[in-house]
């Protein structure tokens, strides 16, 4: 009589270790993937057989749980390598990325440099003559361009102009006015008085 029967908890045990070991064997013999894949479809067939073992006890759901459990366990392992590989081939990815940025500065500032030997090396022009007419025509081109700022400032010389003048002449029509008050204010003072009214008694005296 076997005296440690087979449970789901036991079956995940030992199915954790089995997938530990055939982890290391097949990373020299096969792709990680590969193996990953073989492993984790035999742990869903030992999980679909301790499922329909437990439909024959007593406490099925139970069972079943144990089974999950099981399975869970066996899986861990799998899962754990899947996640560090990801990391890897993240951090990998990552490197490359830094390394390909480096080289592609690296290969600007050498471009730059030799751009910058080549522009010193380079002779002088064979003629000047032939370089004076293009000069002369960047002159005239220069000369025909407006002078922007110059005529700004003119225009602001003359909106000051046109606002002094207005002022002035508010100045004039206010000290005109005044002059004109102050003359009607002279005229009331000195204008003679009115001789007074005869009384009303002799007015209407009887004769």
């Amino acid at each position: 009589m076997n005296r440690w029967p087979r449970t789901p908890a036991r079956t995940g045990l030992l199915l954790a270790l089995l997938v530990r070991c055939a982890s290391a064997a097949m990373a020299a013999d096969a792709p990680a993937g590969e193996g990953r894949a073989a492993l984790r479809a035999q742990i869903e067939r030992r999980y679909q057989a301790d499922v329909e073992a437990c439909q024959t006890r007593f406490a099925v759901n139970a069972c079943v749980q144990e089974a999950r459990t099981a399975r869970q366990q066996a899986l861990q392992p799998l899962q754990d390598e899947e996640i560090a590989e990801s990391q890897a081939e993240r951090e990998q990815r990552a490197v490359q990325s830094r390394h390909r940025l480096r080289q592609k500065a690296q290969d600007q500032a050498l471009l730059e440099a030799q751009r910058r030997s080549a522009a010193l090396m380079a002779p002088p022009p064979a003629s000047i003559p032939e370089a004076a007419p293009a000069a002369r025509a960047a002159s005239r081109e220069a000369r025909a361009v407006p002078d922007v700022e110059k005529q700004r400032s003119e225009a602001e010389a003359a909106a000051a102009r046109r606002a002094q003048d207005q002022k002035e002449r508010l100045e004039k029509a206010e000290a005109h006015r005044r002059q004109v008050l102050q003359r009607l204010q002279d005229r009331a003072l000195h204008k003679p008085l009115a001789p007074p009214l005869p009384p009303a008694s002799a007015a209407s005296a009887p004769r």
